[in-house]
């Protein structure tokens, strides 16, 4: 397909580097391009256009394909778009496993924390698949799944070093104080309202 090689150029630094090398390809002006369909790669270049970017040109039909091309021709700015069109599509294990093998990190959390929330709808099948042949990916879902299993878990770890503070470190196991009890009160003062008792003097035998 016909191109502006300025534009390829300005646009993206690889093709600089296509153009700029004086291989033969660059002589004769054809670079040959082996990622996407020739379709996918004219949605590409009308996004380069200048005045020709638009979003919704971006789908989920071709998404993917586009953010491929984006991430070999190093073009900052349909990567970021190709993305967030995935984010903002259900999150599926085939689309975690793609983000993880492509080092699509933004794409990776995302589809992590949308399946940990809706791990219930997870099939057996995607699972024992995970444990077969991607086990470090089952083990970040499974740890990711702890914020919704108890979203709690901070706070109450937080909640519990506060409790060992205030206590001296024995929190529930350590001992109050003991409360005199009313009985003891009654002991001490031989019963409400009497007198306490003085000791007896002993007097002294009287002499003959």
């Amino acid at each position: 397909m016909p191109a502006c090689s300025a534009l390829l150029r300005i646009c993206s630094p690889v093709f600089e580097k296509m153009f700029a090398s004086g291989t033969k390809e660059a002589q004769d002006k054809r670079i040959p391009v082996t990622l996407g369909t020739e379709d996918d790669f004219r949605v590409f270049y009308s996004l380069l256009m200048p005045g020709g970017f638009q979003v919704d040109k971006i789908n989920a039909r071709n998404a993917e394909s586009l953010l491929k091309l984006s991430e070999h021709y190093e073009v900052a700015f349909i990567k970021l778009a190709c993305e967030d069109v995935l984010i903002n599509s259900p999150a599926t294990i085939s689309m975690l496993t793609k983000a993880k093998t492509q080092n699509w990190s933004r794409l990776y959390s995302s589809c992590l924390e949308k399946l940990a929330r809706t791990a219930i709808l997870l099939q057996r099948k995607d699972v024992d698949d995970l444990a077969k042949n991607s086990p470090e990916i089952l083990a970040d879902l499974a740890w990711e799944m702890r914020k919704y299993v108890n979203p709690n878990d901070e706070d109450d770890s937080d909640q519990q070093d506060d409790d060992l503070e205030e206590d001296g470190g024995l929190g529930p196991f350590q001992k109050k104080p003991k409360k005199p009890s009313k009985i003891d009160d009654l002991e001490e003062d031989d019963g409400p309202g009497k007198p306490k008792k003085k000791p007896l003097k002993r007097k002294g035998k009287r002499g003959l």
